[in-house]
Order: structure tokens, then sequence, then C-alpha cells
């Protein structure tokens, strides 16, 4: 390891005597940075780049933020190959940044005619970078991933691309937006959305489980698209995004500098680390159930954890992760008991797992069981996805997928919620809600717009529909 000092060419140049005396070990070269870079400081990085892909992704707690450039390796394809590439990324000496759209195997998910937004996107998109800037914890570094001896185009890049660098944060100036015309459905087409999807419920609720084709929950999403005189430009977005969207990961997948994914997501998929980094068994795994809303109201102080409504959606989520991780998984640990969180401007509730899993080919498939949770599809999954399919008139493409990095025997996913597609001179703003069979399409038609309300702010916009 070199630790980079200020004059960057000095130690790129010493960097380079050492592999042309000694030779890449491994093909990976971890270079400590003397400062340390915040999530701004690598979204401002990133953003001064002028290769695509770019990505971008942070963990809720911020003890983790990874920028990447410069593709080594892409990994792209349907939902029925993910899990054949997936052992693949896992098992590789390189780390991957990238995500997996909301669709999953063997259930019929319908592309909506005439929705096209999302016809460059794969099903699910990884990509190992071949430079990349890593910060964890209180340490930032420079990772080049399979350098050869006498790489002096790359390292000149290096050198460029972080003398070049500003940090300075005013470039992430105020959005100005000078003309929007905003389209959705309306009201009426929601409660006849609303309406059909909880009339497909089981009304006994309590009897859950009594039938295989019951429905006991579906997750609604609704689509705000934004048209724009002007391109909006992600990294700005984004940057003022994360201000409204406390205490969740961050991500940015730039497909081709004019499709961008970006979102703050305060839900953790599934996380994975190895007890052992050297071989291929014993992982402890996180995963968590967020479900159910409620704004946060000076006028309405009403605990979540009694509102028999919001305390059947959360458990819906609970019991599903439960099943699954009790199939795959040892010493499964979870909390005693809900809790509620609090973000900027709503409520959660909140519950936690953790768990052991001790084989490999186990591993590999948890991503896609946990994936969509009930918190984004419903329940039972399979059949609640079927009348999404039937119900939305849009394809929500990677929102409410998953998205983070994997590699090197680990991987760290985030549910794609609070997200957004930016393309030219277009927005498209995605939130969903759990109908259960007590729901009120009113209530949760205000539901969504809160949802969707840190873009209007981040875009300095005062109302929405």
């Amino acid at each position: 390891m070199i630790s980079i000092l200020e004059d960057f060419n000095l130690s790129l140049k010493k960097l380079i005597s050492i592999l042309e005396s000694e030779g890449p070990k491994d093909n990976y070269i971890r270079i400590e940075m003397q400062k340390f870079w915040t999530q701004n400081d690598l979204l401002l990085w990133l953003s001064e780049q002028p290769t695509h892909p770019r990505l971008f992704f942070s963990n809720k707690d911020k003890t983790f933020s990874i920028a990447g450039i410069l593709p080594l390796n892409i990994i792209k394809g349907e939902t029925d190959s993910f899990q054949g590439s997936f052992t693949n990324i896992l098992s590789s000496n390189y780390f991957y940044i990238g995500g997996h759209c909301f669709k999953i195997d063997n259930v019929n998910y319908e592309s909506k005619k005439g929705d096209n937004r999302w016809s460059k996107w794969d099903d699910f998109l990884f990509v190992a970078p071949k430079i990349a800037i890593i910060s964890k914890k209180n340490k930032t570094s420079l990772i080049i991933q399979k350098i050869h001896n006498h790489d002096e185009i790359l390292m000149n890049y290096i050198s460029k691309s972080l003398k070049n660098t500003s940090f300075d944060r005013s470039l992430f100036k105020e959005i100005s937006i000078t003309e929007t015309k905003s389209n959705q459905i309306n009201f009426d087409i929601w409660h006849a959305q609303a309406k059909n999807a909880i009339d497909k419920l089981n009304p006994q609720i309590s009897k859950l489980n009594t039938n295989a084709d019951d429905i006991n929950k579906i997750v609604l999403s609704r689509l705000t698209e934004i048209r724009l005189k002007q391109t909006i430009d992600p990294f700005i977005l984004l940057n003022k995004l994360q201000n409204y969207l406390i205490k969740s990961h961050s991500f940015l997948i730039d497909l081709d500098g004019k499709d961008f994914f970006i979102g703050c997501s305060p839900e953790n998929l599934l996380t994975a680390i190895p007890k052992n980094s050297k071989t291929l068994n014993n992982w402890i795994i996180k995963t968590e159930a967020l479900a159910g809303t409620m704004p946060i109201n000076k006028h309405n102080k009403t605990s979540m954890l009694h509102d028999k409504k919001l305390e059947l959606e959360h458990s819906l989520v609970i019991d599903d992760i439960r099943g699954i991780l009790r199939q795959f998984c040892i010493d499964i640990r979870e909390d005693r008991l809900p809790k509620e969180i609090k973000l900027p401007h709503l409520r959660h509730l909140y519950y936690a797992f953790s768990a052991k899993i001790n084989n490999f080919n186990e591993l590999i498939k948890l991503p896609k069981l946990i994936h969509p949770t009930a918190a984004v599809s419903g329940s039972p999954k399979i059949n609640a996805i079927r009348e999404i399919s039937n119900i939305e008139l849009h394809d929500r493409g990677w929102y409410s997928g998953f998205v983070g990095y994997a590699g090197k025997n680990k991987f760290s996913f985030a549910v794609s919620i609070r997200s957004a597609l930016i393309q030219p001179k277009k927005l498209s703003i995605y939130a969903g809600v759990g109908l259960v069979n007590s729901s009120n399409p009113k209530d949760e038609w205000d539901e969504l717009n809160i949802k969707i309300e840190p873009f209007y702010k981040a875009l300095g916009l005062k109302n929405y529909l």
C-alpha cells in the first residue's frame, strides 16, 4: 500500500517504478489517500469524468461509499441468467457495482406497450470498474483493478483525474428549472386501480395461507413524469436529494451519459460478509423488513405500533423474509419487536434480521429469493406480481429492484426505491404503497405524494400533482 501525498504525479511515478521492479500482485492495487473523501467528494470526482458508465453507491450510515469508472468487465443479461452471472461475480477477484430490475424469474411481468423508457436497460447490469475510489469509515483508497507493469496511459489518466478534482462543492449549485410539465395518472384512475387491487385481496386476513391463490397484500406504484426544457444534472440532483432523504443508501448508475438511474433508499435488501475471506463458506448475512408509512406531522403523534393496518402490512414482510431465511440459514437472530424509524418527512416500521449461512451455492440464491420483498411486491409475492403486471400502466424497470456492490466473496444490496430515471429533458419519478384489505385509496394517494416530495424539493419546485 502506498500513501499518496500532495503530488499525485510523484506518487504514481513511484507506483509505476514498483510495478516495473516487482510486477503487479493479483492485478489489484490499493493506494491509501492522505485526504478523506466524503460521498459528495466522490460524486464531484465522478461527475468530472468523461467516460461511461459511471457508478456510485453509498450505504445508509455513510461508512462505505464507492465511485467507479472505466469498465474492466460488464456482466448483464435477462433475469433468468442472473444466478449464473452472480456466481461468477462473487467468485471473481474483482468487485462490481450495479443492480437488477424489479421482475423475477418464472413470473409473467409484461412490458407495457408505449412505455419504452427502459428499453436500453438490461434486466441486470454489473460493472467491474478499472478505477474506483472507496471511502470506508475514516479512510479513502484509490483502487486499480487489473493493472499491467507498464500501464502508463492508465497511470496518466488517474493522475490527471485526481489532480483536476476541485472539491469545490459550490459546483453542486441550485437546480434551475425554467419550465416543467408534469404527467401522471389522475386520482380517479388511481382510485380505480387501487380499488381493483383491494378487491383481489383475501377478506379473511386472519386466516392466512388457507388458499394458495389468496393475496394478502399488493404494492402498487405510480409514475410521475416531469418534462423539462433542459436536461437535469444527475449528480447535482442526487447531491440535493441526499439532504432530504438522510439515513438512506445513495446510488447512481450512469448507463451511457444519457440515461441515469438515481435514488436514496432507506431499505437494505441483503448484505453478506464472509467470516473467513479465504474460504467459500461461513457468511454473516443481514436483511430487514421495512414497511408501513406514516408522515411526520406535529399534529399526528400516533404510534405506528398501534395501527392495525400498518402492523398487518409490516408483518407480511417479516413473515416473508423469515420463511426464506429458515430454509437456508442457521443461527437466525431477529428483533424482538418492530420499532419505528424516523426519516425527515416519514416514519416506517422496521425489523432487523441476521443469520449465518455455510453453503456458497445457497448463498447465491438468497438475493433473488428475498427480492422482491413483500414491501415492494406484496404477499404472496408471485400472485401479487401477476396482479401488479395487470393493473399498473407503466414498466417499473429498475424501480423496486436492487442496487449495490458485489465481488470478492461478499455483497451489499439496497432496494431501489425512492428512485428516478433521468433522460434528456425528462425525469421519471417512482413511488409505491402497500395495499391491504383495510387500505383507503385517498390515504394511499396522499402517501405517494409525500414520497415523491423530496424530488420536488431538490428540483426547487414548490408544488406537485
